[in-house]
C-alpha cells in the first residue's frame, strides 16, 4: 500500500510480518530515487507500490540501500533485474556482501532464527550497478534534484541516511530507531550481531543539525515533528541502555527471563503481530547486553 509523504515523495508499506512495520520511499521526478529496497520476499509488494504511484520498476534510476540488513537490501537484486542500469548506493565497507550475499544470508539466519523465512534470500547484484559511498557521504544527483547521503553509524557500521533539502525530508531510515505507529512506541535501533550505543548517540546529535520538516523512517512512516521525535529517540536509547542491564541483574543473569522482562516492561507492541514483539525483545535485550560485554 502506497501513502503520501510530501509533494512528490511517497511511502510504500512493504507489509513485513504485519502492516506499518517496514517502508520504502520513492522521490518522484525525471530520475526517480528509491530509498530502501526492502526484503526479497517483499519485492512484489514493492513493485505494486511503485506502480501505484506512477513509477514502473523498470523506470527507476537510483536506489539507496541504507544498510545491508536483509530487510533493507534484500530487494535490490530483483530491482536490478527490472532496471538493468539501476544505480544502487551502499556504504563501501559492505558493498561486497551485495555482490556475494552468502555470508550475509547465513549471518541473518543466525540473528533472526525462525523469523528468517519471512525475509527470503536475495540474488547477487552485479558490481557495475553499485555506487560505493564512503564515511564522508556523497551527493546523489537525480536530474534537477540533489540528495545528500549521510553516514550515520550505530545501528549498523554501514548505515546511511538521506537528506532531501528540496522537500525538507530527512530519511533517517533506521539510524535512530523504530517507531511502531499502531502501538505508539519508539524502540532504539538495537540489533545483532553488532550495535554501538555510543555511535547511535553521536548519530542522533548529527541528525539534530538538519533543518528538517519531517522524518521518514524505515520502521515506520513519516513524522512531522522531527526535533521532538529525535528527542524521544534519544530518551528511549538512554532508558534501554540503563534498564536492560538492570533487568539482567534482577533476573540473576538468566537471558530468557531477561528477554521476557524486557518484552513486558519495554517492548509492548500490541496490536502488532506477536512475532514482532518476539524478535524486538530478542534484539533489544541481546543488543544492549552484548554492547556492555555482559553476554557474548
Amino acid at each position: 500500500m502506497a501513502f503520501d509523504v510530501a509533494g512528490d515523495i511517497y511511502g510504500i508499506d512493504l507489509e513485513m510480518f504485519d502492516e506499518q512495520v517496514l517502508a520504502a520511499y520513492v522521490v518522484d521526478g525525471p530520475e526517480p530515487v528509491l530509498v530502501e529496497t526492502g526484503y526479497a520476499r517483499g519485492v512484489e509488494t514493492l513493485r505494486t507500490g511503485l506502480r501505484d504511484v506512477g513509477i514502473p520498476p523498470e523506470e527507476l534510476d537510483h536506489a539507496v540501500v541504507s544498510h545491508i540488513h536483509l530487510d533493507h537490501s534484500g530487494g535490490a537484486a530483483a530491482l536490478v533485474e527490472d532496471a538493468p542500469d539501476l544505480r544502487v548506493y551502499v556504504h563501501e565497507s559492505t558493498a561486497e556482501f551485495l555482490i556475494s550475499p552468502d555470508a550475509l544470508i547465513e549471518s541473518t539466519k543466525r540473528a533472526m532464527g525462525r523469523h528468517f523465512e519471512e525475509f527470503g534470500s536475495p540474488e547477487p547484484i552485479p558490481e557495475d550497478n553499485l555506487v560505493r559511498v564512503g564515511d564522508e557521504g556523497a551527493s546523489l544527483s537525480a536530474g534537477d534534484r540533489a540528495l545528500d547521503l549521510v553516514y550515520t553509524p550505530g545501528h549498523a557500521p554501514d548505515h546511511l541516511a538521506v537528506w532531501d533539502p528540496t522537500s525538507g525530508t530527512l530519511f533517517a531510515n533506521e539510524a535512530i530507531g523504530s517507531y511502531y505507529p499502531r502501538a505508539g512506541v519508539w524502540l532504539p535501533p538495537a540489533t545483532l550481531p553488532r550495535f554501538d550505543v555510543a555511535a547511535v548517540g553521536e548519530t542522533i546529535d548529527r541528525l539534530r543539525g538538519f533543518d528538517a520538516e519531517r522524518l521518514a523512517l524505515s520502521h515506520f512512516g513519516s513524522r512531522d515533528d522531527p526535533h521532538a521525535e529525535i528527542d524521544t529517540a534519544a530518551e528511549r536509547l538512554t532508558l534501554f541502555d540503563e534498564r536492560i542491564p538492570e533487568l539482567y541483574t534482577e533476573h540473576d543473569r538468566d537471558l530468557m527471563e531477561t528477554e521476557r522482562a524486557v518484552r513486558s516492561e519495554l517492548v509492548d507492541l500490541d496490536p502488532y503481530h506477536d512475532d514482532i514483539e518476539s524478535f524486538e525483545a530478542r534484539f533489544q535485550t541481546r543488543g544492549f547486553l552484548r554492547y556492555h560485554g555482559l553476554i557474548e
